[in-house]
């Protein structure tokens, strides 16, 4: 994370040399606006919406982004943009225990690509639609429950790849209740924050995020008969498939595209080859 200082009136300004962040080049100091966890929670839940309203946004780097959202809400004064963007940025190391904050910090350090979120989204997705086919066959329709005897055996079946220990931390976050509300319990973007099951599964999705990294940097390495600290597209799609059989054909070559630092509508060309430390980066 980029570091500056602060005191209770003011932050000092990082410059305008190319290695400070757009969004935060300035000489001179900036008003400390003390902004709470809360309303840098809001405020860039709106960032995470803006960059996906068009296509060309959606492209950009975060960091080159936020520089054209606080332009938009705030003018286009340099001044106003950087007392806002140290003011966010200020807020973020103040809020990393926090999920929603601690990601989007790493996103605009370039140090995780923004479609993390997106793809932590669909996972969600895919519980509410899996419990609502088990609301369905017991209650004959979707009234938006389940009983709570039952959501244990259901996480175990749809995420068969956690272990019992973590299955354990998502239901001792459920509710107390005879029948769980998986409607508002599966709610990302909450004004007050994540829930404790929302929480768990969040971090949970983080850390077998990064096992699973370990795992297929791993067996890069093995494909690499060669040692040339390169592969080609379709060996890195045999290594996902290796190390991740669940995925779909299509989760496949998207994880390849972005291995390659390519548009899904673009995708490399047969035989195309990419350093393996760069694949595994992204």
């Amino acid at each position: 994370a980029f570091k500056f200082e602060a005191d209770k009136n003011f932050i000092m300004a990082q410059g305008t040399s190319a290695k400070v962040p757009r969004f935060l080049r300035f000489n001179g100091k900036v008003r400390n606006r003390h902004l709470s966890t809360q309303q840098v929670r809001a405020l860039i839940q709106d960032v995470w919406v803006q960059k996906r309203k068009e296509a060309s946004t959606n492209k950009m780097k975060m960091s080159d982004f936020i520089h054209l959202y606080l332009s938009r809400r705030y003018g286009a004064l340099q001044n106003v943009i950087a007392e806002w963007g140290y003011n966010i940025t200020a807020a973020l190391q103040r809020s990393l225990g926090d999920p929603e904050c601690g990601l989007f910090q790493r996103v605009l350090d370039d140090t995780l690509e923004d479609g993390i979120l997106y793809d932590l989204k669909a996972v969600v997705a895919k519980l509410r639609g899996y419990l609502q086919s088990i609301d369905k066959m017991a209650a004959g329709t979707v009234d938006g429950s389940v009983r709570h005897a039952d959501m244990h055996s259901a996480l175990r079946r749809h995420f068969p790849w956690k272990s019992d220990a973590r299955v354990g931390v998502l239901v001792k976050e459920l509710p107390e209740e005879e029948y769980v509300e998986y409607g508002s319990l599966l709610v990302m973007d909450r004004p007050g924050g994540l829930n404790g099951f929302m929480v768990a599964l969040w971090t949970q999705y983080m850390e077998e995020r990064e096992e699973l990294g370990v795992l297929l940097e791993t067996r890069m390495r093995e494909l690499d008969v060669q040692q040339a600290g390169v592969l080609s597209c379709e060996l890195y799609e045999q290594c996902v498939r290796e190390v991740d059989p669940g995925k779909k054909p299509a989760e496949v070559a998207a994880y390849v595209c972005r291995g390659f630092g390519v548009p899904q509508d673009q995708p490399p060309a047969a035989g195309s080859e990419c350093p393996i430390e760069e694949f595994a980066s992204r």
